[in-house]
């Protein structure tokens, strides 16, 4: 994240790795718990984490390299010199799911305020606008007694959706899975070669192009053009064409 891209502009699969990185130390994401909530500066969560301030001044400072965590100066609240306080910089979801004939990762941003998010379906875009006019009307109650306790059935009701969303997605996976591991007894079937059987597999699990598919590979993209060749040869690619969501291939575009 040092050239300050944002998680839905990343470079192929570098930013996931990054993220992967930061994300994977127990500390970090303490701290990236922390001050999601509120700001924190350095003291206050060597206090609450009860590691030495020194030991949080890094992993800020690794946060803060990968472009997560940020910079404020806040009066103290004991009235003594503006300290260095720290808060989110950006929203993201990241996922990954791995099994049997599965290898699949996800990263999205997640707009925050003042943010304009993806674009999305009209299903999910009515669905928001629900949502948003149910925060209004959250928002015009006068009571904060009220308004806290509506506010909280409005987060339970979300996390309700959300995970009638991820067992969908579970079944889904589940599904391509089974759906994966029949092509790849297939594909073992038909050809010896490992990188072409690779390329094959690839070809009906994912959607890339030459070269996104020769980094994967590790081959370079005169290689895969030519087992592409092959395959075409063997009338596998023309077929295999009809689900690739019209992302075709340099060699594919010659034709």
């Amino acid at each position: 994240m040092r050239e300050q891209r944002r998680p839905h502009e990343p470079a192929e699969g570098e930013e996931l790795d990054q993220l992967l990185f930061v994300l994977g130390n127990a500390t970090r994401l303490r701290i990236l718990q922390r001050i999601a909530t509120e700001t924190h500066y350095p003291l206050q969560l060597a206090k609450e984490l009860r590691i030495s301030q020194q030991a949080v001044t890094k992993h800020l400072r690794i946060l803060q390299e990968h472009d997560l965590v940020r910079v404020v100066d806040e009066p103290s609240e004991l009235g003594g010199p503006r300290r260095k306080s720290y808060y989110p910089t950006q929203g993201f979801t990241v996922s990954v799911s791995v099994g049997p004939q599965l290898f699949q990762t996800r990263l999205a941003a997640l707009p925050i305020e003042g943010e304009e998010g993806p674009d999305q379906g009209e299903a999910a875009e009515r669905a928001a606008g629900v949502r948003d006019r149910d925060f209004r009307r959250i928002l015009a109650i006068q009571s904060l007694k009220e308004r806290i306790g509506q506010l909280r059935d409005f987060v339970v009701d979300i996390d309700d959706h959300v995970a009638q969303l991820d067992a969908q997605r579970d079944d889904l996976l589940s599904a391509k899975r089974q759906a994966l591991a029949e092509a790849s007894a297939i594909i073992n079937t038909l050809y010896g070669d490992y990188h072409l059987r690779s390329l094959l597999y690839q070809l009906v699990a994912t959607q890339r192009t030459v070269g996104e598919l020769g980094g994967l590979l590790e081959l370079r993209s005169h290689q895969v053009e030519q087992m592409l060749q092959q395959l075409r040869d063997d009338d596998l690619l023309p077929t295999l064409r009809q689900s690739t969501g019209g992302r075709a291939t340099k060699a594919e575009a010659r034709q």
